[in-house]
């Protein structure tokens, strides 16, 4: 599958639009969660977001996620990582930027993003130029996403057990964990290196194209 790229130029409407960094969306969804799950017993709660990930130095303890997982997270074009936290949530999730000079490199990435040994692998097309913090835009063309079931697992067994005997995180109830979000990667069709021409998508892959105003955080279906 392959998808046409034009003129990464943006008008004035795109500049005004592009979406806040998805680590701070990603706290700031947990954060608006917390208000009506975490307990009045608790005290307020405290929340960042915590490098993971330095550019040169590799990445471990991924032994629980899918096969090709670690491999991926220690490319090369790998520059930084970054994991959103909230007190008592999971903070499962992790954010991996990737730097490529060209479609030729970008196409290679996504062919060993293909390459991941999962059934939920997807794609998500961002029409910024690349992730943000804050006012800045970074270099890096496309960033992975991605959860962690094992530590949504312990995170589950933690629960308190209601008189039901459902496990319970302020409002919300549980009878099983739940699932961590899939394999994302998320490719910005504005970045600088981008060029008019094809970027190559395996077919079983699923893609999506976000609206100019859609954060990336919205796209994620668990709360924690």
């Amino acid at each position: 599958m392959t998808y046409g790229l034009q003129s990464r130029e943006e008008d004035d409407d795109m500049k005004s639009s592009r979406r806040k960094s998805t680590a701070r969306a990603l706290a700031f969804k947990c954060i608006f969660a917390t208000l009506v799950t975490v307990s009045p017993t608790l005290g307020l709660a405290a929340s960042g977001t915590m490098q993971v990930a330095w550019v040169g130095s590799p990445v471990v303890g991924h032994a629980s996620g899918p096969q090709g997982r670690e491999s991926f997270v220690n490319l090369p074009a790998r520059t930084t990582g970054w994991g959103p936290w909230l007190t008592e949530c999971s903070n499962d999730v992790k954010l991996y930027r990737f730097h490529t000079d060209s479609l030729a490199e970008l196409n290679a990435l996504i062919e060993k993003f293909a390459a991941i040994k999962s059934d939920h692998l997807q794609i998500l097309l961002a029409p910024e130029p690349g992730p943000r913090d804050g006012a800045e835009f970074h270099g890096e063309s496309a960033e992975l996403s991605i959860g962690d079931q094992n530590a949504l697992n312990q995170w589950f067994d933690r629960l308190e057990i209601d008189a039901d005997g459902v496990r319970h995180f302020g409002v919300h109830r549980f009878e099983k964990p739940p699932t961590a979000w899939p394999p994302t990667l998320t490719i910005f069709l504005n970045h600088k290196s981008m060029k008019v021409g094809e970027l190559r998508i395996p077919p079983e892959i699923p893609v999506k194209r976000l609206a100019p105003r859609r954060a990336i955080s919205n796209e994620i279906t668990t709360i924690f």
